[in-house]
């Protein structure tokens, strides 16, 4: 597989112009394009945090073409997946493979600190033709200060360029996997990869209520489903989740 890229110098968000390219229809961006920049000005995360775009750290938009909707909600999963799995491949350098983690829904962790965050749009355009565009951010070089949570970086300022076309491929060929043999080896790979894994008790809040359970597993859909303090078994779809710990003074949780 050749995919075919483009990688700029500057843009406002890969994923904007990912989208763009990928409404001109499957022949003139077919599955596994991908545009890539050097610096954003306008980078996003998930749930429309900014996402601080740092020189020489990696921004990477993909269009990718499923066959089927089925198994479309796995797709930040899958990307979340290729990353650890490419790092710890040992083909961009000698890494600890228990450095890493994913912290479901997206986000990559290294030493429990994130690294890197995936997020996909899905996209419905003329002709039926829907696809969904991939961006990850991935702090190769570099990591950002004055987040709401704690950063790290793989402190190599060659990585971007080095895993840029090799992860494309990863993704791409993984979304058709995914497509003829469903989610099983997605989730056997993040149960490898899980931060919270099964049994870890966790902590969330919906409508200004905190929340607390143990992880369970993840559902047909890629949710996480949890075991309540009641017995019942729970999905969750994109609540923001921290591992519980010791009670600070004063009964505060200290999140991770």
């Amino acid at each position: 597989m050749s995919p075919r890229g483009e990688l700029l110098e500057s843009c406002g968000s890969t994923n904007d112009l990912a989208k763009q390219k990928g409404a001109l229809g499957p022949d003139a961006a077919p599955h596994g394009t991908w545009i890539s920049a050097r610096m954003q000005t306008a980078g996003r995360g998930r749930m429309g945090r900014t996402w601080q775009s740092e020189a020489g750290n990696l921004f990477l938009s993909i269009i990718l073409r499923p066959r089927e909707t089925t198994h479309w909600t796995w797709i930040p999963l899958l990307g979340a997946v290729g990353v650890v799995e490419l790092l710890s491949s040992g083909r961009f350098g000698s890494m600890d493979s228990s450095r890493f983690s994913i912290k479901w829904p997206n986000d990559l962790w290294l030493d429990g600190r994130k690294f890197g965050g995936i997020l996909c749009e899905s996209v419905s355009s003329a002709g039926g033709k829907s696809f969904i565009v991939l961006g990850l951010g991935l702090n190769g070089a570099l990591a950002p200060e004055g987040l709401d949570q704690p950063t790290a970086s793989l402190s190599d300022p060659h990585l971007a360029d080095q895993i840029r076309e090799p992860l494309v491929e990863w993704i791409a060929e993984a979304v058709l996997k995914l497509d003829t043999e469903g989610p099983a080896f997605l989730r056997e790979a993040y149960d490898r990869w899980a931060a919270f894994p099964r049994g870890t008790e966790i902590s969330w809040k919906s409508h200004s209520e905190s929340f607390r359970a143990r992880v369970h597993g993840l559902g047909l859909a890629g949710e996480l489903q949890v075991f309540m303090q009641d017995g019942r078994i729970q999905s969750l779809y994109a609540e923001e989740v921290s591992r519980v710990r010791d009670l600070r003074p004063g009964g505060d949780e200290s999140p991770a």
